[in-house]
């Protein structure tokens, strides 16, 4: 069992199965680390499988760094039917024929879409519209107001395409906020049909793949990976002594070096984050030494 600040902190690595939403595997984790505080980043579809983040205790003051980081998916388009989820979930809500298609015609589709464009998210969305989650509102039979998000959408890569199924799989690496569900449709009608995602696995988020992430039914303590391990592009310095309680206590450091982000350890402990501010580093998250 891994211990960390003299309890269990840290991160792992979740290779989502289908069917499981992302509070089903907090739960999970809760339960194996006995715990109440665990939180996850980039939420993931109950369709969707692949890597999810999970921070457990004080790993959950980690997640912030994480934020803004860009995501690569391999997702598989079905096209003739559009659903209000804009995946295989949903109730049908749009039938187009498919025309004859070719693997160069969907190839420069999937090109026109690189780059900073506006995306209209999904109405089953965790957006919030006025304080309330936008898939609350649909499953209550309003229709939400939604608004268009500036998206960039860094690599697309044809895959394949197969006709008789008339499913597209492709990969794709995008900026924080863009929803692929949200892309397929937008991908089918630039195709002159319709179209709704029938596969999504996220491959990587920011440093982050799928290689040694673990199956949520067989996760054990030991497979926490602590705060500095995990974020393994982070250098860690030792506190002096004497700077030990401006530390503790969230004071200013005069740093000559370049990172944006810094641990901080007093006797292999980690005891606080700091982040780059001009020519000076200020606290950015403190740890607690006993919970």
């Amino acid at each position: 069992m891994l211990l960390f600040n003299g309890t269990m902190d840290g991160l792992l690595k979740i290779d989502k199965e289908e069917d499981f939403t992302s509070f089903d595997v907090d739960k999970i984790i809760k339960r194996v680390f006995d715990t109440r505080k665990v939180g996850h980043a980039g939420t993931l579809d109950p369709f969707a499988t692949g890597l999810l983040i999970v921070a457990v205790n004080q790993g959950t003051k980690c997640l912030s760094l994480l934020e803004g980081t860009e995501k690569e998916y391999l997702a598989t388009l079905k096209l003739g039917e559009e659903t209000d989820t804009l995946d295989k979930t949903g109730a049908v809500t749009r039938k187009e024929e498919v025309p004859d298609l070719s693997e160069d015609t969907i190839k420069e589709v999937l090109s026109s879409f690189i780059g900073e464009s506006l995306e209209m998210p999904p109405k089953y969305s965790a957006k919030r519209i006025n304080g309330v989650r936008a898939y609350a509102l649909s499953r209550r039979g309003i229709e939400p107001t939604m608004t268009p998000i500036k998206i960039n959408i860094k690599k697309m890569e044809f895959i394949s395409y197969d006709k008789e199924e008339k499913e597209i799989t492709f990969r794709a690496l995008v900026s924080k906020g863009t929803y692929i569900r949200s892309l397929g449709r937008d991908i089918a009608v630039k195709l002159g049909t319709a179209g709704s995602l029938s596969k999504l696995r996220r491959l990587k988020e920011g440093n982050y793949d799928l290689s040694d992430a673990k199956n949520i039914k067989v996760i054990k303590t030991s497979d926490l990976i602590p705060m500095e391990d995990f974020f393994f592009d982070i250098p860690s310095i030792e506190c002096p002594k004497e700077k030990l309680h401006m530390v503790e206590n969230g004071g200013v450091m005069f740093l000559d070096r370049k990172e944006d982000f810094i641990f901080v350890k007093k006797d292999g402990r980690l005891i606080a984050i700091y982040r780059k501010d001009n020519d000076r580093y200020r606290s950015y998250r403190g740890f607690d030494n006993e919970h």
